[in-house]
């Protein structure tokens, strides 16, 4: 039976619906609201409603811990360190003034339990079978897909202030910021590349027309985005598919990209012309050091960084005292927010799903997009975003968790008779791929 072939159950198919809507559910809703003009708030709580009811049923039908020794170790760490967060949210929502926070106590309950703690545990539970692999990918590569094509004709480089307008040089939608927008686009190009390397996934015509379709469209779209933090994850990406992977079709990457890279200035100023951006001017024009951004972003690490020095041992709190809200790097916020302690076991935890994203990477090709997703969602954390709001990441650190054995997840009731089995894929049955 071919890949194409296989017949989903319900629970599976579950199971797709809800990759679908974790990956480009709040980037559709967001562009379709845009289109239509009308206000995403609604339409996103309850794409949102619905992936943490798909979660839930997923702890109702699923039995399965994390299958191997890495997987067992990414679950502990991190439910060590949402135990620290928990207890500073309990502290600073409910027994400490919380009136001059920047976001209301109730968001860092709806974001951190129900957007990022319970879909990481749900996403560890799920059985990834390979046989279902491409429908898995078929549904992330369609919901990206269609959230680009919406998003491409409503974004704009216009940001209001006050009664003003001005071009800020970096496309963005009305529910949806010039990052998370370059993440999408990069996103679409990691769902692509990862089609065409496993070459069972694009014999049809319509296949290869949308892989190429998300590579150009993702293109574009992190290119026009202008933000740095998705193009350095998609340039981690690269590296990880080049040095860790074996696929032979990487060397096809190689010289690709070396082509891009050729002609990335020439493209960049097409690009601002026909978009109104200002990539050239962001990337190229100016010292690095120099902009504007870059230089907030640092005044924010350091206020970060000394708000951790001044209670090392419990962390300051859950927002930066001096500018308010988190540190846009979900380390330093893991020092800030939890102390040393919290903050050394949230590092680990990062560095053991990248390294164990490396290695599904190499042994496991169908779920390899699953791998790459992990880390440039983990990249993109340094850069941008917070610990309660990134539930992309943390799903995905589940599922990378549950990816980490030989494709056989493994019953709570048989976890000890584990111990003495491989954790590398069995090669014969990936041997066709590679």
């Amino acid at each position: 039976m071919t890949q194409h072939k296989v017949r989903l159950s319900s629970r599976q198919f579950d199971v797709a619906f809800a990759i679908a809507l974790l990956l480009a559910g709040f980037p559709l809703v967001a562009a379709i609201t845009s289109m239509l003009d009308v206000v995403s708030t609604p339409f996103a709580i309850a794409v949102r409603g619905m992936l943490f009811a798909m979660c839930g049923l997923f702890f109702l039908y699923n039995r399965h811990a994390p299958p191997s020794v890495k997987g067992r170790y990414i679950l502990i760490l991190a439910l060590v360190f949402w135990l620290f967060y928990i207890i500073r949210m309990v502290n600073d929502l409910l027994f400490s003034s919380y009136f001059d926070l920047f976001f209301e106590p109730y968001l860092y309950w709806l974001w951190g339990l129900g957007v990022s703690f319970g879909p990481m545990l749900a996403m560890m539970l799920v059985n990834y079978r390979d046989r279902n692999a491409f429908t898995f990918f078929k549904w992330a590569l369609v919901a990206t897909v269609l959230a680009i094509l919406f998003a491409i004709p409503n974004i704009s480089t216009f940001v209001g202030e006050g009664n003003e307008t001005y071009s800020g040089g970096r496309a963005q939608l009305a529910a949806l910021n010039p990052i998370s927008l370059g993440h999408l686009g990069v996103q679409a190009i990691i769902l692509g590349i990862s089609g065409f390397l496993v070459q069972r996934w694009h014999k049809s015509l319509f296949w290869i027309g949308l892989l190429i379709l998300a590579i150009l469209s993702g293109l574009y779209l992190s290119l026009v985005a202008n933000s740095r933090g998705p193009i350095v994850s998609m340039i981690v990406v690269i590296a990880v598919l080049i040095f860790a992977s074996n696929y032979r079709g990487k060397y096809a990457i190689i010289g690709v990209a070396s082509v891009l890279m050729l002609f990335i200035v020439p493209l960049v100023q097409v690009v601002d012309q026909f978009a109104g951006t200002a990539i050239y001017d962001r990337m190229f024009g100016q010292s690095q050091l120099d902009d504007i951004n870059t230089i907030g972003r640092i005044d924010i690490y350091s206020s970060a960084w000394n708000a951790f020095l001044t209670k090392p041992l419990t962390g300051s709190g859950l927002e930066d005292p001096v500018f308010g809200g988190y540190p846009h790097n979900l380390v330093l916020e893991a020092f800030m927010t939890t102390g040393i302690l919290g903050g050394l076991v949230f590092l680990a935890l990062l560095l053991l799903s990248l390294v164990t994203a490396t290695l599904i990477a190499r042994d496991r090709p169908n779920y390899s997009w699953v791998a790459l997703l992990a880390v440039q969602q983990i990249i993109g954390s340094l850069f941008s975003g917070s610990l309660a709001q990134a539930g992309v990441m943390w799903a995905l650190i589940g599922m990378v968790a549950a990816l980490s054995a030989t494709g056989r997840p493994l019953n709570l009731t048989a976890a000890k008779r584990s111990r003495k089995m491989p954790i590398t894929a069995n090669s014969a049955a990936f041997s066709q791929l590679r």
